[in-house]
């Protein structure tokens, strides 16, 4: 059950990737969906940008519960934020990388959905 889980997972992340690589938006979305799991989530700016000098990151939703999310940066963290009820943190800074990853890591119980919103800057 959890191989199967994370097989999905993993699926609905290369779909993503592969749907936003197409795209010449320079925005990305994504879902958390099963905010109970814990979950490490790889970012990257569009194709066709230059240098990355920005990331803007915005979350948006709804958890009975709550969670961290942890914007890294050279495996460390950078930024972290705390969710729980009504949702909509937004947060913005200098980048200088073309990827970033976040690590989502939900209290005990948790429920509800998130929408992650991300666009790096050149």
């Amino acid at each position: 059950m959890i191989l199967h889980s994370m097989v999905a997972r993993l699926l609905l992340f290369l779909l993503a990737t592969f749907a936003f690589a197409g795209c010449r938006s320079k925005d990305g979305e994504l879902m958390i969906s099963n905010v109970g799991g814990e979950e490490i989530i790889a970012i990257s700016k569009a194709r066709d940008q230059g240098s990355v000098t920005q990331l803007h990151i915005r979350v948006e939703g709804e958890l009975q519960g709550a969670a961290q999310l942890i914007l890294l940066k050279e495996g460390q963290p950078h930024h972290v934020e705390t969710l729980t009820g009504t949702v909509n943190v937004r947060w913005q800074g200098d980048w200088y990388d073309d990827r970033a990853r976040l690590n989502y890591i939900p209290g005990p119980s948790v429920s509800g959905s998130l929408r992650v919103r991300y666009r790096f800057v050149d």
